[in-house]
C-alpha cells in the first residue's frame, strides 16, 4: 500500500483547526487503503482514539522560549526517516522542511495574495510591518518546502500562481465544506438562548475578533439602522467576550449586540438555527467555513462584496460594501424588511450547498491527488 505522512502538527487556531479536526474523523475511512503515519499536537490528539491502523505521533508543541523551529524540524525529519513515505501531506503551511519525497502543503493565507483588498485599513503600521516581514519568509517557505500545492478556490488558486510566480498546473483545488458535524444533529449541543422574541431580527457572526474580521464596523451600522429607524428590533450576536471587544460602545449599541464568547463547532448548528442571517462584514479570506455553515442551515448570508466571497457564495448571498457602514445598513434593512427577498434567499442558501463536497468526499479528494503525485 502506499504510505503517506500527513503532518496537522502546526495548526492549532481558526478554520485550519476546523478542517484538521473533520480530517482526522474522516481517516478512519482510509486506513485500510493507504498505510498513514498521521502527526497530531496535543489539541488534535483526542480526536484520534478511534483509529486502529493509523500510526498517530503526538508531537508536544513548546511555547516560548521553550519552542525550537530546529528541533520541530528535527523531529519531522525523524518521523520521515524511520517511516520512509512516498510523499508527505502538510494540510496547511507554511512547512518547515523539505522531505526527500514530494511535498504537498494546503495554501490558505489570504494577506498574500489579496493585496488588492484594503485589509490594511484594519491593522496598525507595526502589525502592518510586522505582516509584510512574516510575508517574505512565508512565501520563501512555501516555494522551497512544496512540490505542489491544495488550495481552496480557483480564485485562490489564480491569485497563488502569480504570487509564487509558478505553474498552475501544480496547484490543486479541493473546496473546503462544513464540518461533518452538521450531518449529526445528535451532537448538536444547545448551550444559548439568542433570540428573546420572534420578531428580533438576528445576525450572527461566528468568528474570532481578528482585525480583518472588521467587526468594528458594527457600531457605525447600528447608528445607521437607528437613524433610519425602518428596522428597530435587531441584534447582532458575536462569538467573542465582551472586553474582547476594544471600540467605543455606547448603551445604544449594547442594546443591540450580544456577546456570547467562544463557542465550540457542536454549538454552532444551534446558533445558525436561532439566526435570521449570517452577518460576515470581512476585508480578508481564502475561504470562509462560515458560508458553507449558514447554505447548509439554509440561513441567508449577508456579506462583503469582494471576489473571496462571490467565488464561493455567488447568488446565495446579498453583498455590500464592507467599509460602508450606509450601505450595510440598507442591505440589512433590504432583507429584514422584505419577506420575499428573505424567502428567496433561504431558497438560493439550500440549493448552494450542493455544489460543495461533503467533509469524506473532500478528504477522498485530498487521497486521489497523493495518489496521482507518486
Amino acid at each position: 500500500m502506499i504510505k503517506i505522512l500527513i503532518n496537522l502538527s502546526n495548526i492549532s487556531v481558526g478554520g485550519g483547526l476546523q478542517v484538521s479536526t473533520s480530517f482526522i474523523r474522516d481517516l478512519p475511512n482510509f486506513e485500510n487503503k493507504y498505510t498513514i503515519r498521521l502527526i497530531v499536537n496535543t489539541q488534535q490528539y483526542s480526536f484520534c482514539n478511534n483509529m486502529t491502523h493509523i500510526d498517530v505521533i503526538q508531537y508536544e508543541e513548546k511555547k516560548g522560549r521553550d519552542f525550537s523551529k530546529r528541533k520541530y524540524v528535527g523531529f519531522l525529519k525523524e518521523q520521515e526517516k524511520s517511516f520512509k513515505p512516498d510523499i508527505v501531506f502538510t494540510l496547511f503551511g507554511p512547512g518547515f522542511w523539505r522531505p526527500k519525497v514530494k511535498h504537498v502543503i494546503g495554501y490558505a493565507v489570504p494577506h498574500y495574495i489579496y493585496k488588492d483588498l484594503p485589509f490594511k485599513k484594519a491593522y496598525g503600521k507595526a502589525s502592518q510591518i510586522k505582516i509584510l516581514l512574516k510575508e517574505a519568509l512565508d512565501i520563501f517557505l512555501f516555494k522551497k518546502m512544496s512540490d505542489y500545492y491544495v488550495v481552496e478556490t480557483n480564485d485562490v488558486k489564480s491569485r497563488l500562481a502569480k504570487r509564487l510566480k509558478i505553474s498552475s498546473e501544480k496547484i490543486f483545488v479541493v473546496s473546503n465544506t462544513y464540518s461533518n458535524i452538521f450531518d449529526s444533529p445528535e451532537l448538536w449541543k444547545n448551550d444559548f438562548t439568542i433570540r428573546q422574541n420572534k420578531k428580533e431580527f438576528v445576525l450572527i457572526t461566528i468568528t474570532a475578533n481578528y482585525p480583518h474580521k472588521n467587526l468594528s464596523v458594527i457600531p457605525a451600522v447600528i447608528d445607521v439602522l437607528i437613524d433610519n429607524n425602518r428596522l428597530t428590533d435587531f441584534t447582532f450576536v458575536l462569538t467573542i467576550p465582551k472586553n474582547n471587544f476594544k471600540y467605543n460602545l455606547s448603551e445604544k449599541h449594547l442594546k443591540h449586540i450580544k456577546f456570547i464568547g467562544k463557542v465550540g463547532i457542536s454549538q454552532c448548528p444551534d446558533l445558525y438555527r436561532q439566526s435570521n442571517v449570517l452577518f460576515l462584514p470581512t476585508l480578508l479570506e481564502c475561504f470562509s467555513a462560515s458560508y458553507l455553515e449558514a447554505m447548509k442551515m439554509a440561513v441567508p448570508i449577508l456579506t462583503s462584496d469582494y471576489s473571496f466571497a462571490t467565488s464561493i457564495c455567488g447568488d446565495a448571498a446579498v453583498y455590500f460594501d464592507p467599509l460602508n457602514m450606509v450601505d450595510i445598513a440598507q442591505k440589512i434593512e433590504a432583507i429584514a424588511l422584505n419577506p420575499e427577498l428573505y424567502q428567496c434567499m433561504v431558497e438560493k442558501s439550500k440549493n448552494a450547498i450542493e455544489k460543495f463536497p461533503k467533509s469524506l468526499e473532500r478528504t477522498a479528494t485530498y487521497f486521489d491527488i497523493l495518489s496521482k503525485l507518486i
